[in-house]
């Protein structure tokens, strides 16, 4: 507008809002120092004749308040359309970092190429998708983090016509008096509530939930966790001749403080009789400064703190590795609700796994197919853990049939035909990609062989 030289490189917008411009020197990106100069001098020589007045060019079409803020498409055009647009609005953290149910619920279901539900799905927030055109609107736990901006959203839904599903994996409505954030979370009950009666669809993660939410959504849809293959690839640390020592661990949120309290007399009681012969690494699990004598607080590097991809690259090629995971867990009204995605973590990881005698775990991978269930006495937690350390065959053939148990059970790739079938419910005629080939491991000769073992350990 104000008339000067421009000199800018060939790409992008530049190339929208400059072509036709007068005085105006547009340059192909991978120009070299030596030909930017070169343009310089030309720039120079244009100048040093009479400089023209700036001419009109013709009005170019402004994008920003003609498509990207257009209103809605009528319900007819939405139909219409071809290519099915889901606006995806995942759980994040203070500082904008999507949260890992963000990744594992909806970001990398959405994007899987055989789980996803096809067309294209745009990543947002509770503002910006308020200025989206959608055919669907999928959302979670307290990804709308104010009663303000859950009606807004709400509001924008039923407005354009788009679907809204909701999805929760944790019982949000029923956070017990001394869950550790209770002070933080119960208040937001009242926002759970409200997106779960006015969503079109509701997906929850086990029957559990479903039942709990039973009175308010019985029409709840069950999609299961599953884990992205994509990413929980094959370790690839050696396992060396001797597990010397044997490498026990222990990982979770932070709110599993009374999770986590059953099995810490087991743990510091298997450190001092083995000594040496063990090491017990806890991530997570407790708030608490200070943990039991020989138990050793780890955590991950914070370029794998950043994203739970990055996480998942770090723990998949961490050494030493691991060879036992311990899922201790209470049966209690909250946890009932919860799923036995620790169990598929560890499988993932090779492991051998130690789970709570829980509804939860019985049935998952750890129940007699890659790991053992434990009740819930911290006596029979410390006979099982013991058999583990000193059994070096058990613990190994455990841990040959983790891996083949989760690309069977516990994949999206597996899982597929489940979520194409809910996401046709939401948005039917959905053009849904083609179901990937199934990973041929079958666990019922695993079952058959590792549930003699049962009643070991306690």
């Amino acid at each position: 507008a104000a008339g000067p030289a421009i000199a800018a490189s060939n790409i992008g917008a530049f190339t929208g809002r400059l072509a036709g411009r007068p005085l105006t020197w547009l340059s192909d990106a991978r120009t070299s120092p030596a030909g930017w100069l070169a343009v310089f001098d030309t720039i120079r020589q244009a100048l040093a004749t009479a400089r023209p007045a700036p001419a009109q060019r013709e009005k170019i079409a402004d994008f920003y308040a003609g498509d990207y803020l257009n209103p809605p498409l009528p319900a007819p055009a939405l139909a219409e359309r071809r290519e099915r647009i889901v606006a995806v609005v995942p759980e994040r953290y203070n500082n904008g970092a999507i949260t890992p149910c963000g990744y594992i619920r909806l970001i990398q279901p959405v994007h899987h190429p055989a789980a996803g539900p096809g067309g294209r799905f745009i990543l947002c927030d509770e503002e910006s998708v308020l200025n989206v055109r959608a055919d669907a609107i999928l959302t979670q736990r307290y990804a709308l983090t104010s009663p303000e901006s859950a009606g807004r959203v709400i509001d924008r839904a039923k407005r354009s016509g788009a679907a809204l599903i909701y999805d929760l994996d944790d019982d949000l409505l029923n956070i017990p008096p001394k869950h550790p954030d209770a002070a933080e979370l119960r208040p937001r009950a009242k926002i759970v509530r409200r997106v779960l009666e006015m969503a079109d669809s509701v997906w929850v993660s086990t029957d559990g939930l479903r039942a709990s939410l039973g009175r308010l959504r019985p029409d709840a849809t069950v999609i299961e966790n599953r884990l992205d293959e994509r990413i929980w690839t094959e370790p690839t640390v050696p396992v060396p001749f001797r597990d010397d020592p044997v490498r026990i661990l222990c990982m979770g949120t932070s709110t599993h403080d009374r999770d986590f309290a059953l099995i810490e007399p087991a743990l510091a009681r298997l450190k001092a009789e083995h000594g040496a012969a063990i090491a017990i690494d806890v991530m997570g699990m407790t708030t608490r400064a200070t943990l039991a004598d020989g138990l050793t607080r780890i955590g991950p590097p914070p370029q794998a703190s950043r994203s739970y991809p990055g996480f998942v690259s770090w723990i998949g090629g961490h050494y030493p590795r691991w060879h036992i995971g311990v899922a201790p867990l209470l049966d209690t009204a909250f946890n009932r609700a919860k799923s036995a995605i620790k169990t598929m973590d560890y499988a993932a990881l090779g492991l051998a796994t130690l789970a709570s005698d829980v509804p939860v775990y019985r049935g998952s991978i750890a129940d007699g197919i890659a790991g053992q269930l434990v009740p819930a006495d911290p006596r029979a937690w410390f006979v099982a853990l013991d058999w583990l350390v000193r059994d070096q065959r058990a613990r190994r053939e455990l841990a040959a049939n983790a891996r083949p148990a989760f690309l069977a059970r516990a994949t999206l790739a597996g899982h597929a035909e489940v979520r194409r079938e809910a996401w046709s419910r939401v948005l039917p005629g959905l053009q849904a990609p083609a179901p990937s080939l199934p990973l041929g491991h079958d666990t019922s000769d695993l079952t058959a062989t590792t549930k003699r073992r049962r009643g070991r350990g306690g």
